[in-house]
């Protein structure tokens, strides 16, 4: 128990200040954090005078304690000056001041993310809010008999999140507990269930306690009303019955570091935060809602109407509904009777019998995904789970596997968030085989289940390799359907293939009647036949279009054809045109961003492409069914719609569009090559080879090669051509011919191109031990990056250079300058810079410290296989200096795994040596010899000269003739051979022999 004074101020009028000055956009609501700012940092310095110190920020409040010997005089002139601050008076705004003297706990409760909040707790705290509840401005301090020592804190530590304006979506909760066990057991519940979510802070509230999620922050994932209602729903099923409300509000919001010089939180202002607050104290046992946030997430919740309700501090009543529950969603393609197919239905009848393999190939509009939905249900009623994945016709790495992912049930995609991270580059040192080898571990225990695949033929080669392991290594049916435009597909997969043919007449007829409701007459069968060539998709589109056209009508309980045929459709592809051409200019539009985004969109991207004013119109396409929704998904229903309408734009306008999608992604951190297909297809190429240098280098580093080489071949400047060249080579440890090629790139190479090249550059001279030659190329690429923009690079490489030098005092300043803007931009390769710290006090002699930053750059570096390999190598080392021979031969172990598998030459060069010191050292010559010529066989693929090391292994593990002959190989180093021999000679008993010859 604490002892001492309880404050709390805050300011009278805080939410009509924040709605005035919203008024005047992202300039107000800067100016309202300058004004938070000037009012805190007044409080702490004179709180601070009193010996006193802030213990947490609420919005325009902040709590503080002060030592129990202040007297209560000090107190009341202290709250007395606070509350008669200039900066109070220059927004014309008024403040109340309520000191308490009281014991009371601060608790150390559990907010999400790992993260943890301080609360104060007690009878003296709820006294301090309900005097804060009575009174509306001024000064009222109590003192009560206090026991218990004085509070003395310790600082916080700040998310390193660089200040922003940006939609977000606040989420208030506000709950009464029992106690203060029932508090920390539902805070831990909280942070159990809801790790990845973002709970800011815990408030203490006249009424109970509040909790503030936020969504949108420090990533958006346009999701987020969705994600926050989700999150409300969950946490209703923690919370006490009947003793909490949850307030949502969505809207643009402030980001920022708020506070005094020394206590510091980050805040977020802004009216969503604000209206989220007030709604947490507007009922009882509900999750609240205003109307103007329904729009994105009604189409998967439902909402019951609560009525206008006024909100404290809020001029005009605020229309609010309330969470009743989530709707059942799912696709919808059977707007029609299933007609004909009995052959095709027996086939995939018999293929899910028997476990088979099989493809439903055919043009497009033949209804196989019609029948891929039908095998669907026929897998369901046989007792299989169904997953379902299709593929893009951008042929985007990895399309199918992450549509197959994202197919999975919520609690088992989670599962595999690592493995969509890998896809979307998140996850650079993360391998293929692995990440693949891991997947199909984790769809063992899902059996049975039966996989969908709709156009096969569009499937990426990452995809194909799975796909090809999935049908050898499991013993399930597979359904696909495909074009007959790569039938190579099924014939590499070993999948049984069954043509779908068009409709004859009598099934046009039996179709016609289920789109009309009503028998065609025998004229306008004829008709649809002659126009659609009897392909069900076509049938559909032309008769929706007549229909809606009022160009057939009922004649003698048939529909027939009017009598103007002129103005009919002569084709499918103006059937669709016609049909998009009677669209709204919006609704045009949105069709025109989709068919470049491609046939299936996720809403994610749907949202960081398209207006929010659009998304009404979008949702009326999908009624109409001319764009299908499933789940998060976005899509044609057939791709001839995407085909029709992307063909059918000018040039200009696919170029402007591809532009407009190509800046989105890349403002929101889209993988590099989907950035680049877009700005390619923009005509802007430069700014598309960029970006194809960018995944180039992503897909090299996690060893897919083949692809790697895919996108070279999209490139067509020479330098970069080359530039690509030069790292592959650095890559496969061929330096020499890396460093050729990249010499003339640097010659010719431009802006940032240039500055990588010297980069590259100076990590090969780095490896050939050329100092004063990495140093030229660095004081290049500094003098280069006017902007900064390679400041990180810069700095590790500068340490990496007066390490080589021995000058390992620069070295660490260097280093921990690389790791300080490491942590503050938040970059995924922390690992390396912790790694190279660690380096330094190895080289040092300073074992422990190194141990522990080796071991923290293992722990953080994820995925990643090379620094895993540097990490386990230098443990290794360690633990060969500190003798414990057996884990340092583990550790070396590891890496020389982790260093194959990435394929880099130079690390398993250095892991063979150190392997051939241990075995010598424990008496195992025969390894000890095997590893030491493969330390020498890679010595010459990178040095182009023999490894001297080896000669001494080989000597001192008593293999004389083998190091004899060793020795007087042809690329043998001299300087070398000159030294070592006398060692030679006196293990051959040729000491005499030494003395005559000197």
């Amino acid at each position: 128990m604490n002892a001492g004074w309880l404050i709390l101020q805050d300011i009278k009028g805080f939410t009509p200040l924040s709605e005035r000055l919203a008024e005047k956009g992202t300039e107000g609501t800067e100016e309202l954090t300058t004004f938070l700012n000037g009012f805190f940092t007044s409080a702490e310095e004179r709180i601070g005078e009193l010996g006193g110190r802030i213990i947490k920020l609420a919005g325009d409040a902040y709590f503080a304690v002060l030592p129990p010997d202040i007297k209560k005089k000090e107190i009341e002139l202290a709250g007395k000056y606070l509350t008669e601050l200039d900066i109070l008076k220059s927004l014309g705004t008024e403040s109340r001041f309520i000191g308490i003297k009281t014991g009371f706990e601060i608790l150390e409760v559990p907010l999400t993310q790992g993260e943890v909040d301080v609360v104060p707790w007690g009878e003296g705290v709820e006294r301090l809010m309900k005097l804060e509840d009575e009174t509306e401005r001024g000064v009222i301090v109590v003192e009560e008999p206090a026991e218990g020592k004085p509070f003395t804190g310790k600082d916080k530590k700040l998310p390193s999140i660089p200040p922003s304006h940006r939609p977000a979506v606040a989420l208030f909760l506000n709950f009464l507990p029992g106690d203060k066990k029932e508090f920390l057991e539902i805070a831990g519940k909280i942070s159990e269930k809801l790790p990845t979510v973002w709970l800011t802070k815990w408030i203490p509230y006249t009424k109970g306690i509040m909790g503030l999620f936020l969504f949108g922050f420090p990533h958006a994932s346009g999701r987020e009303m969705d994600q926050a209602v989700e999150v409300a729903h969950t946490l209703s099923g923690i919370l006490p019955e009947g003793r909490w409300c949850i307030g949502i509000s969505q809207g643009l919001v402030y980001s920022g570091v708020a506070g005094g010089k020394k206590f510091r939180e980050y805040t977020f202002l802004g009216d969503a935060v604000n209206t989220a607050a007030r709604l947490s104290c507007a009922g009882r046992g509900e999750i609240l809602i205003p109307e103007e946030n329904l729009n994105q997430i009604k189409a998967n919740w439902n909402f019951e109407k609560k009525g206008e309700i006024s909100l404290k501090g809020k001029k005009k009543p605020v229309r609010i509904y309330k969470l009743s529950g989530k709707k059942e969603t799912g696709i919808q393609l059977i707007l029609y009777p299933l007609v004909g197919r009995e052959r095709e239905l027996r086939f995939i009848e018999k293929a899910i019998r028997e476990k088979k393999k099989i493809v439903l190939m055919g043009e497009p509009g033949l209804g196989k995904t019609r029948l891929l939905f039908e095998a669907g249900e026929m897998a369901k009623g046989n007792g299989y789970r169904v997953l379902l994945s299709f593929s893009s016709p951008n042929r985007i790495p990895f399309s199918l596997l992450r549509s197959l992912i994202e197919s999975l049930p919520p609690g088992l995609s989670a599962s595999y968030s690592g493995l969509i991270g890998f896809f979307e580059g998140k996850n650079p040192g993360m391998l293929l085989e692995d990440a693949l080898r891991d997947f199909s571990s984790m769809l063992s225990g899902i059996l049975p289940f039966a996989l969908l695949i709709d156009d096969l033929q569009w499937a990426d080669a990452v995809s194909l390799k799975f796909l090809e392991h999935l049908i050898k290594g499991f013993e399930i049916p597979v359904i696909a359907s495909s074009r007959k435009e790569n039938t190579e597909i099924p014939e590499k997969l070993g999948m049984e293939v069954m043509e779908i043919s068009p409709f004859g007449r009598d099934e046009t007829e039996k179709f016609s009647c289920g789109i009309l409701g009503g028998k065609p007459s025998s004229s306008l069968v004829d008709y649809i036949m002659e126009n659609t060539g009897g392909v069900p998709f076509f049938i559909e589109q032309v008769l929706l279009d007549m229909k809606e056209r009022g160009m057939v009508e009922v004649k003698d309980e048939k529909w027939e054809i009017k009598e103007k045929k002129e103005n009919l459709p002569d084709s499918v592809f103006s059937s669709i045109l016609s049909r998009f051409d009677r669209f709204d200019r919006i609704s045009k539009r949105i069709l025109e961003y989709l068919s470049c985004m491609g046939n299936e969109v996720k809403r994610e991207k749907i949202i960081h492409v398209l207006p929010s004013t659009w998304w009404k119109k979008l949702e009326a396409l999908n009624r109409e069914g001319f764009i299908l929704k499933e789940e998060e998904i976005y899509f044609f229903k057939h791709a001839l719609v995407r085909e029709t309408i992307y063909h059918s734009l000018l040039h200009r306008r696919r170029k402007e569009l591809h532009h407009r999608i190509a800046s989105a992604l890349e403002k929101h951190g889209y993988t590099p090559y989907e950035i680049a297909y877009h700005y390619e297809l923009a005509g802007m190429r430069r700014k598309a080879e960029e970006n194809y240098l960018s995944a180039y280098e992503e897909f090299l580093e996690k060893g897919l090669v083949d692809e790697a080489e895919e996108i070279k071949k999209k490139v067509k400047a020479k330098t970069l051509k080359d530039y690509m060249e030069a790292f592959y080579l650095f890559e496969s440890g061929k330096y020499a011919e890396a460093e050729k090629i990249a010499k003339n790139v640097a010659k010719k190479a431009r802006g940032r191109f240039k500055i990588k090249t010297h980069l590259l550059l100076a990590e090969i001279y780095d490896l050939w031990l050329r100092y004063d030659e990495m140093r030229k190329s660095l004081e290049m690429a500094e003098k280069l990056d006017k902007k900064g923009e390679f400041r990180l690079s810069l700095y590790n490489h500068l340490g990496i250079y007066y390490d080589n030098l021995g000058r390992h005092r620069e070295a660490l300043r260097y280093y921990r300058r690389t790791l300080e803007l490491a942590r503050r931009k938040k970059t995924p390769d922390i690992d390396v810079h912790y790694f190279n710290l660690g380096w330094i006090h190895f080289k040092e002699g300073r074992l422990k410290l190194a141990y522990r930053y080796f071991t923290n750059s293992l722990r953080t570096a994820g995925e990643n296989r090379r620094t895993q390999g540097w990490c386990y190598l230098r443990l290794g080392q360690i633990y060969h200096v500190w003798k414990d021979y057996e884990k340092s031969e583990r550790y070396l172990e590891e890496a020389l795994r982790a260093f194959t598998e990435t394929s880099f030459p130079y690390g398993k060069y250095l892991v063979h040596g150190a392997l051939a010191r241990i075995y010598m050292l424990r008496g195992m010559k025969e390894k000890a010899r095997e590893h030491a010529f493969k330390a020498d066989s890679l010595s010459l693929e990178i040095y182009g000269h023999h490894e001297p090391e080896t000669f001494l292994i080989l000597l001192f593990s008593g293999f004389i003739k083998d190091a004899a002959k060793f020795i007087n190989q042809e690329k043998f180093p001299e300087n070398f051979r000159g030294h070592l021999l006398p060692f030679l000679l006196l293990e051959q008993g040729k000491i005499e022999c030494l003395k005559r010859e000197k």
